[in-house]
C-alpha cells in the first residue's frame, strides 16, 4: 500500500490503516514497514469489530484486511485475510 499511496491519493482518495494495538505498537510498525499514510488505532476494536474483522483468527488481533469505501460510505471491494501475513495482491 505504501507503495501505491501517491498514485491512490492521485485519484481523489485516501489510504487509512486501523491497528487494534496501542500506539507505541502502531509506531513499530509504522516505522518498520515505512508507512506513508496515517495509521489510526483502534485499542478498544470498536472498529475492527464493527467491519467484522476481529479475533476471526483467534489472536485478539484484527484480520489482515482491506476495504475500499466510496464516499457515501458503501463498501465496495473488501479483502479479508486468513493467516497473519495474508495481504492481496496489488
Amino acid at each position: 500500500m505504501t507503495e501505491a499511496h501517491e498514485d491512490i491519493k492521485a485519484l481523489n482518495t485516501e489510504v487509512l490503516a486501523v491497528s487494534v494495538n496501542d500506539l507505541q505498537d502502531a509506531l513499530t510498525v509504522v516505522g518498520e514497514w515505512r508507512v506513508t499514510f496515517p495509521v489510526l488505532y483502534d485499542t478498544s476494536t470498536e472498529v475492527a469489530q464493527s467491519y467484522e474483522v476481529y479475533d476471526l483468527l483467534d489472536d485478539n488481533l484484527a484480520a489482515p484486511s482491506m476495504f475500499i469505501i466510496d464516499g457515501d460510505g458503501v463498501i465496495r471491494w473488501k479483502y479479508i485475510g486468513t493467516a497473519a501475513g495474508d495481504r492481496p495482491d496489488l
